[in-house]
């Protein structure tokens, strides 16, 4: 039989039926043909996936969801925000860690990550994926880099207006500043912690330059002997002694009083702070 033949064969319904009917041109399929055909439909048919109807519920939906996961599985819902745990589960599927402690805090020359527990906490909280911790820590990073480099030119910028005044006098001058800042007990350690990385600005190294060369007589304060006793320039002492006379001689302050020998021996020592030249009997003088 030839393939014009068998198609002639078939029922009139059936020779217009998609699978049968002659191509545009008038070509009848051959049986082979439509076998082959049929066969790929069957394939195709049982691997259709029904879409659920506008009148199915949350469980028919559920499982046609599960039903296209399984063909597809690279396939991810899209997850409800208003319930957190659905929200988590979405970026778990992602790459969220399952716990805080679990997030990998990456190695970065020079940068250490402040707080890391806490960091990971967060993170977890906003449902980062590790790739996304990874980037958030290298972000941190880059940016301390950049404050550090700013601060390092404006360092050398100071160091450059300072060293450009001084001329051939700078080393010497600078000599003379650490000398002072750290034989001088007044001095805070962090200053003198500042002006050995080199980080004090050109005005203030002006301003310790002139201490230094002022040198004692420069100062509110004198140090004395191995520097242990601090004692005021005149003027100081002198306002230090009207502050001691006034708790002395105030109406409440009696000789049984266990401050009135202390304020006594205190305004003695004031007194001859405050008039270092004076002959005169400093028990009786009173400001």
């Amino acid at each position: 039989m030839t393939d014009e033949n068998w198609h002639d064969s078939l029922p009139d319904d059936l020779k217009t039926a998609p699978i049968f009917k002659p191509s545009d041109d008038g070509t009848v399929k051959s049986v082979e043909q439509v076998v082959a055909d049929l066969t790929n439909l069957t394939q195709v048919a049982g691997n259709s996936l029904r879409m659920p109807g506008p009148d199915a519920g949350a469980d028919d939906i559920a499982t046609f969801q599960a039903r296209v996961m399984e063909k597809v599985p690279g396939l991810m819902n899209t997850p409800n925000l208003e319930d957190p745990e659905s929200v988590s589960a979405h970026f778990t599927k992602m790459g969220k860690p399952a716990t805080p402690e679990e997030y990998a805090v990456p190695e970065i020359e020079g940068f250490e990550l402040p707080n890391p527990g806490e960091a990971k906490s967060q993170a977890h909280a906003l449902n980062m994926t590790q790739v996304q911790f990874t980037e958030y820590v290298t972000t941190q990073a880059r940016a301390m880099q950049t404050s550090i480099e700013m601060l390092q030119g404006q360092y050398d910028e100071q160091a450059g207006i300072i060293d450009g005044e001084w001329g051939a006098a700078k080393g010497q001058n600078r000599d003379a500043v650490g000398k002072f800042l750290k034989e001088n007990k007044l001095c805070p350690p962090e200053m003198v912690e500042a002006f050995d990385k080199g980080h004090l600005p050109a005005n203030m190294m002006r301003f310790l330059l002139s201490l230094s060369d002022l040198g004692a007589e420069g100062s509110t304060f004198q140090a004395q002997g191995t520097g242990a006793d601090i004692i005021p320039m005149p003027d100081e002492a002198m306002s230090q002694l009207i502050e001691v006379e006034n708790r002395l001689f105030s109406p409440g302050m009696r000789p049984g009083n266990p401050e009135y020998p202390l304020l006594v021996a205190r305004r003695t020592k004031l007194m001859t702070q405050a008039y270092p030249d004076s002959p005169l009997d400093t028990a009786d003088i009173r400001a």
